[in-house]
């Protein structure tokens, strides 16, 4: 796949291409590796069904090589790591790599441990994801801006200007496309930039939705040639099908049904109406 890194569109291009992209996931069913981990497996599978691809769930690293080869993206997610793990996701990134194949990587927990340092040191010295998606503390973790996370795998720190700055420059650096989410996100390609502030406060009561929201941006990387829209279409697409489920949870319903109604939205999603003209920010 020839990815198109620089390309300029006004807000209503970038709508209707959001809307086309959804509408080919649906056609072409695109096939997307997933090495991700054991705690989110099923969720991120089923919601990547709910979007219209087809996942693969291989990691043993005699068989990743193979199955990347003939998918259409790649999700490497850290969040159980352990020496075999790592081992394919390095196989994987540099298969994907030859074969021109999209590669997202999701760093969860990277600076919980010093192993997950290392390892996230040692796959971004063998391979280039096109896009790196994390909370603002992995991001600042691999920037270097801080030596380690103090609350978990799920640690998130405040974001402000000073790291979307610290965000760009690893989009520099990198040549990634670099992702940091929650409660707002913010997608940069180093020049690009698009700020989103939607999405549920639901979605931090069930597990995985970081995990989910790279496999819904790794069913765009799989039809879409610039890296920064497929980033940006995958988080847009879990704020607002985040916002239906909250809006269709009955009074006595909470985290369980917004789950399920979570990924109804998902399967519905190309056939829904959205008002984009809120909490959307562009600088292309």
């Amino acid at each position: 796949m020839h990815f198109l890194k620089k390309q300029v569109l006004n807000m209503n291009d970038f709508f209707e291409t959001f809307k086309k992209d959804l509408k080919l996931i649906k056609e072409k069913n695109p096939m997307v590796h997933h090495i991700t981990n054991f705690v989110t497996m099923q969720d991120c599978a089923n919601i990547c069904v709910a979007l219209g691809a087809s996942p693969v769930m291989a990691f043993y690293s005699g068989e990743v090589s193979e199955i990347t080869a003939v998918s259409n993206s790649v999700v490497l997610n850290t969040g159980t790591p352990d020496n075999e793990r790592i081992k394919s996701v390095i196989i994987s990134g540099k298969e994907a790599e030859k074969k021109g194949i999209p590669i997202i990587l999701d760093p969860v927990g990277v600076g919980a441990t010093n192993f997950r340092r290392e390892s996230i040191k040692t796959v971004l010295q063998n391979i280039k994801p096109s896009i790196i998606k994390g909370n603002s503390a992995e991001i600042k973790v691999l920037s270097g801006c801080m030596p380690k996370l103090n609350k978990g795998v799920d640690s998130v720190e405040n974001f402000d200007e000073n790291d979307k700055i610290t965000a760009k420059i690893l989009a520099k650096n990198t040549g990634s496309v670099i992702a940091v989410t929650g409660t707002e996100d913010y997608i940069t390609d180093g020049e690009r930039e698009i700020t989103i502030t939607r999405g549920s406060k639901f979605l931090k009561t069930i597990s995985g939705s970081g995990c989910m929201t790279s496999t819904l941006t790794g069913g765009f990387a799989a039809v879409e040639k610039d890296m920064f829209l497929a980033c940006a279409f995958g988080i847009l697409t879990m704020d607002l099908c985040g916002e239906t489920a909250e809006k269709l949870l009955l009074d006595n319903e909470g985290a369980g049904m917004f789950k399920v109604r979570l990924f109804d939205a998902v399967y519905n999603m190309a056939n829904t109406h959205y008002d984009f003209r809120e909490g959307i920010h562009f600088e292309f």
